[in-house]
Parts: structure tokens; sequence; C-alpha cells
């Protein structure tokens, strides 16, 4: 794999990144588990049963991680089926490879380092460096260095820009709690913004937490109410 495929991995986070597919597992012979009921039983002991209510309520912290994963999981994917279309439909119109394309809009426009930029990576590294190192010997590896970040925003644009002229629009979202607006407020009664505060009078973060509060309180006066 090319130095430039490496980068625009990097570059995409995942979104051009192919991954292998995998078979799911095939359940074992007779087995059927139900997760739509809470009552379902999940395991059995002593005469005891263990509902699937109570393994969700005691690995719940962890069990929202793993949606909250999931849910990134397929946003992620969505976003990398969209872009390797959309890479390949412009690709296709001027008779190119992806990375062929790639290459001609992002390759070539990143500008090559000036000296001093080389020297100074190469005096803030040089304890890094193999020994007897010297800029001409280290200078290809620093312009690639250099290079890097910048094709990695470059990258990232160009393809924005693509889910953009298409309209690209994610409908998955993270749900959301409702959380119910009660008890002491301040601020204009009907205000369109509701902030619902939930502090500790202990922990010196949400003393600084406050700060913030009172600022926003005190710039949108009308606009906002707290509770």
């Amino acid at each position: 794999m090319t130095l430039f495929q490496h980068s625009l991995k990097a570059a995409v986070a995942a979104l051009v990144a192919l991954s292998a597919c995998s078979k799911n597992p095939t359940p074992a012979s007779g087995s059927s588990t139900s997760l739509d009921n809470p009552n379902q039983p999940v395991a059995k002991y002593g005469g005891k049963i263990i509902t699937l209510k109570e393994v969700d309520t005691q690995a719940a912290g962890q069990l929202k991680q793993l949606e909250k994963q999931k849910l990134d999981l397929r946003i992620q994917t969505a976003e990398q089926i969209a872009v390797q279309s959309l890479l390949k439909e412009e690709a296709a119109k001027v008779g190119q490879s992806d990375e062929q394309w790639l290459k001609a809009n992002v390759d070539s426009k990143i500008p090559t380092p000036s000296d001093d930029q080389i020297r100074k990576v190469f005096d803030e590294n040089r304890d890094r460096m193999p020994p007897g190192s010297t800029i001409e010997s280290m200078r290809e590896q620093i312009i690639t260095y250099l290079g890097q970040d910048q094709r990695r925003q470059l990258a990232m644009k160009v393809l924005d820009d693509l889910k953009a002229k298409a309209g690209f629009e994610m409908l998955l979202e993270e749900p959301r709690i409702q959380v119910e607006a009660k008890g002491p407020a301040k601020g204009t009664d009907g205000a369109k913004v509701t902030i619902v505060q939930f502090s500790d009078f202990e922990c010196p973060f949400c003393s600084k937490a406050e700060e913030s509060i009172d600022q926003v309180m005190e710039q949108f006066s009308g606009k906002v109410r707290l509770y």
C-alpha cells in the first residue's frame, strides 16, 4: 500500500478505508432468545431465573456505550458508502481511477515546504533521528511528514465538497433524552431556549461551569430560562 493511500485513510477517518466482510455467527441449533421482552429468561441456576431486565439494568452503562459505538459505526459506514460512490462517479467523468483522481485533486495541490520549514523540523527532532543524520539525508522524509497533515486536511475538504455538491444528508442521529424542566428557575418565562442544569455543589468543575451559566444568562437576558 502506498503512502498516499495510508494518508487518505487517515484523512477520512475510515470513510474510504475498506473493511473485510465478516459472516455473522450461526446461532446454536434450537436456541432462540428474544431481546424485546424484558422478562425474557436469559439464564437459570438453582431454581432461580435471571431475566433480560436484570442483566440490562446491571450492564446499563456498558450497553449504552455499545449502542453509541453501534450508532457511530453506522454513521461512519453510511458516509463511507456515499464517499466511495461519489468518488467513483467523479473519477469516471474524467476517465480516471479513484486514486488517480485523488492525486490530481489532492496531492498535486500540496505546496512543497520551504527550506526554513524543513530546517525547523530537523532541529526540533534531531535527537530522535538516526546518528549522523543531516538535513539533506532526511529531506525527503521531512517533506513527507510536513505534507501529511496538509494532505489530510485537503482530502477531507475535497470529500466534504463532493458530499455537499450531492446534497448528502445524514439521517441517523443520536437519540435525545427528554428532560422535564421543572423546579426552581430564573429567566424569562416562555423563553425560546431552556437550560436544565444538574450540578454538584462540591464539584470544582461545576463551580467553574456556573461562571459560564451566569455569562449566558446575562448576555442573552430575556431569551433564556434556567432550571
